[in-house]
């Protein structure tokens, strides 16, 4: 596997990653906005995308699964490794906020 091809596998499967993340605090987010005073309509716009965010984080940890796969597979660069293991740190992140997204709502308000 070349240096280049590895790395675009690896970069694909961080940014699914990334964008899993920022979908799974999509609720969360609003929150903390209207806490450090940023609120506004417009930030109701952000909860929209709130019901594609179990299939985003499944996808994203599909990708990084088949990254890894691949990587293990070609025998890739330690900088590919490095690169799927924060992708798959992000997307255990972003897991964790999906299936606590009511605790972490209700603490939030709690601070408000």
């Amino acid at each position: 596997m070349s240096e280049l091809e590895g790395m675009g596998l690896a970069k694909t499967g961080l940014w699914g990653s990334i964008i899993a993340l920022i979908t799974a605090a999509c609720c969360v987010l609003p929150l903390i906005l209207i806490m450090i005073g940023l609120g506004g309509s417009w930030v109701a716009v952000i909860g929209g995308i709130a019901a594609a965010g179990y299939y985003i984080a499944a996808a994203a940890a599909l990708l990084v699964a088949l990254a890894w796969f691949v990587a293990i597979r070609r025998h890739a660069s330690r900088t590919v490794y490095g690169t799927l293991a924060t992708g798959t740190a992000i997307t255990f992140v972003a897991w964790i906020v999906l299936m606590n997204e009511t605790r972490i709502n209700n603490f939030l308000i709690g601070l408000m």
